[in-house]
């Protein structure tokens, strides 16, 4: 038979997605072409009608729309971005917080308040003893001239979400005193020494919630267009062949060119400890044990927090044949 033409549209994770086209030209019923963009556009343009055809997508924004019915997309159980989330809290660098419990009563900006990320935060904060509805959520882009935030059908009324004035972003906001803190996956300290983690020592609780819950959470997973699930029932099973392959060329690679490619020179060893702490490669596609777990227990999350509108199983979200 012909073989398929698709276009993968996301991040350029060396590691995860870096052998994609290598992994697909093995192949003999489907071909892969590699578009590298950022994510949270990929998001939004996917969202507003532009047709990708697979493409990388928010856990949360996969289950929201699948909790409203709205079945354009089929999610695979790829995940090319999982995270800690720990350190992603952060406040001025004069604040007086030094715990999570320091936040009761104030105002912690993001800038998605339906991302996956911050649902796993507000997990988080729930586990160290601040409920949801202690603290008012702000939506702003996180810098001056970035895109707006991205709701997908309505914000839940469990939480208190404010919408930040046009104009208005984040580490502004922040410097100003407008907001008491800041919760996004990215090192501020890059944009200003102003700025510091709530959590310092974020690996040691990253570790400890990781002992406690089994749970390394999953942030993006892959979708694929209904339509061409439809006219080719057996592409998404091969969809996840092909980004399971690309990562086993990549570790391979990784393995055999330390030396030139990562200025570290024990990281094998800590890809090592890493196989051992998770029994195997977190990065694993498919419904593994971790997979499932995960995906599991943040399905239960968002439905606990008002982000999807019903309770979902990881089986209802990621089918790779259209019922």
């Amino acid at each position: 038979m012909n073989r398929l033409e698709l276009t993968y549209v996301g991040e350029a994770y060396p590691d995860r997605v870096g052998a994609l086209e290598d992994a697909s030209s093995e192949r003999r019923d489907l071909r892969v072409t590699v578009v590298h963009r950022d994510a949270p556009g990929t998001f939004r343009d996917a969202l507003e009608g532009a047709r990708f055809d697979c493409f990388e997508m928010s856990l949360s924004y996969l289950s929201i729309l699948a909790s409203l019915d709205d079945d354009r997309f089929i999610a695979l159980p790829v995940f090319p971005l999982r995270l800690f989330v720990h350190r992603d809290i952060w406040v001025a660098r004069d604040s007086l917080f030094t715990k999570v419990a320091d936040l009761a009563g104030c105002r912690i900006g993001l800038p998605h308040v339906q991302s996956t990320q911050s649902t796993w935060v507000r997990d988080l904060l729930a586990r160290e003893g601040l409920p949801n509805d202690a603290v008012t959520w702000v939506q702003a882009p996180l810098r001056a001239g970035g895109s707006p935030p991205t709701v997908v059908g309505s914000l839940p009324e469990s939480l208190t979400v404010e919408t930040a004035a046009d104009g208005s972003n984040l580490t502004a906001m922040l410097t100003a005193g407008d907001i008491d803190g800041i919760v996004v996956p990215t090192d501020l300290t890059v944009l200003s020494d102003a700025f510091r983690r709530l959590l310092p020592d974020y690996e040691s609780s990253e570790r400890k919630y990781y002992d406690e819950t089994r749970i390394y959470p999953i942030v993006h997973a892959v979708a694929v267009r209904r339509e061409i699930v439809e006219q080719y029932p057996w592409v998404g099973s091969s969809l996840v062949a092909v980004f399971q392959r690309s990562r086993e060329i990549a570790l391979e690679r990784y393995r055999t060119r330390l030396g030139s490619w990562i200025s570290h020179p024990w990281w094998l060893a800590e890809l090592e400890r890493l196989f051992l702490t998770f029994g195997g490669d977190p990065y694993e596609a498919g419904l593994t044990d971790l997979n499932r777990r995960t995906v599991d227990e943040f399905l239960r999350l968002s439905a606990d927090q008002g982000i999807s509108r019903r309770r979902l199983q990881s089986d209802d979200l990621f089918q790779l044949e259209v019922p």
